[in-house]
């Protein structure tokens, strides 16, 4: 290691006696720096970085894929536009007009006008208001990327933790059957294996066959899980996602259910209190009372040239003292603001409703989890003694097999309730919207 570190030391050195040079060539000995750093200060970990960059390109590019995502995007875009034609309200607005009339009376010939009249706003009592409701609507489009963006992630680790534990149980059930086709042989070899026995060490044996493809169906399901989140097919039966960032994901406290940081973290409820600050600038932007605006009209005809009498420029004052129009849909809009306060209340109550449902159901998960490891190691203990009973003539073979059989339950029982703690699990985190940043906007 204080090679490595004498090198990284060299060439820093060096990098920064260079920086006259080209810039490309600094920029790759920097480049070159970072890559040794990050490779040697987790070479104990290498596999685990792997891994997780795997899953972070994965997520990335499903995002990237994403229907709901990519519309979310140009919701956003869209949105940037309204708040930029809000935000510059003082753009003047030029209009052109032309004409080219023949008169009846009073003029000879063809007459031929042009107009060009610019308006500026330069104040009006709802510009602020406006300019308010329009980032409170972009906000609302972020904060929809948001959740779909943590709703994708947390759907794409469910499935693949899913994936994982498929697996392994798909191995423990290929081990108990290989221990089935030992006991087998071992009792064959001796003579003693009653033909009883034997059918039922062929039905235990067929058992496990069926059971493993009926786990393989599953995990074909979680993979259809992933996939269709987006119209980019991904190979993932043999993806595999690290156990520390299993464990990284499985891991909840307290904090996961306290009421606050829900009401602070969660998107839906961020979602709730923005449609309220919607609502309040919505209602003070629909009915501006005063404007004033910078005017100005060139005009020119045929037969006078510039018309100077009638071009100008100036100041306009407007003052809108009724317009029951949008008396109105000012009152329509305090209305759906009483909406909004009661949506808002609906979604913080049922948030907490469920965050006490899923802290009862993961605290029973887990102590089902418990009593099921603690069967299966008892199950193994048990299958040792069997076994050294057999050698004495003090077992039967059939408890042997019956033991085998037992134990491939366990194990079935023991994935459905993984799957189940995985599911709950990233429920919890969705209570409070937890997701890595960095996949957000």
């Amino acid at each position: 290691m204080k090679r490595i570190f004498f090198v990284i030391n060299f060439l820093e050195r060096l990098s920064s006696k260079i920086i006259q040079c080209k810039s490309y060539l600094l920029i790759s000995i920097i480049f070159f720096i970072s890559i040794i750093k990050h490779g040697f200060a987790n070479e104990n970990s290498s596999e685990f970085l792997t891994i997780d960059h795997d899953v972070d390109q994965l997520v990335k590019e499903i995002v990237k894929n994403s229907y709901e995502a990519s519309k979310f995007e140009a919701d956003i875009l869209s949105k940037k536009h309204l708040l930029s034609s809000s935000e510059n309200y003082y753009v003047p607005k030029v209009t052109i007009s032309a004409s080219e009339r023949k008169y009846l009376e009073g003029y000879d010939g063809l007459k031929s006008e042009i107009s060009a009249t610019g308006t500026a706003k330069l104040w009006g009592d709802t510009v602020s208001y406006n300019i308010a409701s329009n980032h409170e609507n972009l906000n609302l489009s972020i904060i929809d990327y948001n959740l779909e963006v943590t709703k994708t992630y947390r759907n794409v680790i469910n499935n693949l933790i899913k994936l994982k534990n498929s697996k392994k149980a798909i191995n423990q059930l290929r081990n108990q059957s290989g221990i089935l086709d030992d006991i087998v042989e071992e009792i064959s070899t001796s003579g003693v294996l009653k033909k009883s026995d034997k059918n039922f060490a062929i039905v235990t044996k067929k058992k496990s066959e069926e059971l493993i493809l009926s786990i393989e169906s599953r995990v074909e399901t979680y993979i259809n899980n992933i996939n269709n989140i987006s119209p980019k097919y991904f190979e993932l039966y043999n993806f595999i996602i690290s156990d520390r960032l299993s464990e990284i994901e499985l891991k909840i406290n307290e904090d996961n259910f306290d009421t606050k940081s829900i009401v602070r973290d969660n998107l839906d409820i961020q979602r709730a209190d923005t449609n309220i600050r919607l609502g309040k600038n919505n209602v003070k932007s629909l009915n501006e009372i005063i404007t004033i605006n910078l005017e100005t009209q060139h005009k020119r005809s045929s037969n006078t040239g510039y018309d100077k009498p009638n071009s100008y420029i100036g100041l306009g004052f407007y003052v809108d003292l009724f317009d029951y129009s949008n008396y109105k849909v000012e009152k329509s809009e305090e209305e759906l603001l009483i909406k909004a306060y009661i949506d808002r209340d609906r979604i913080v109550n049922q948030y907490v409703i469920r965050s006490d449902s899923l802290k009862k159901q993961y605290s029973l998960l887990e102590d089902t989890k418990g009593n099921l490891l603690e069967q299966l190691d008892l199950s193994e203990s048990i299958f040792l003694n069997l076994k050294n009973e057999i050698n004495v003539d003090e077992s039967n073979i059939l408890d042997l097999l019956k033991n085998v059989s037992t134990r491939m339950d366990g194990e079935v029982k023991l994935l459905s309730v993984n799957n189940n703690l995985s599911d709950t699990v990233m429920q919890v985190k969705m209570l409070r919207s937890i997701a890595p940043n960095k996949y957000r906007i």
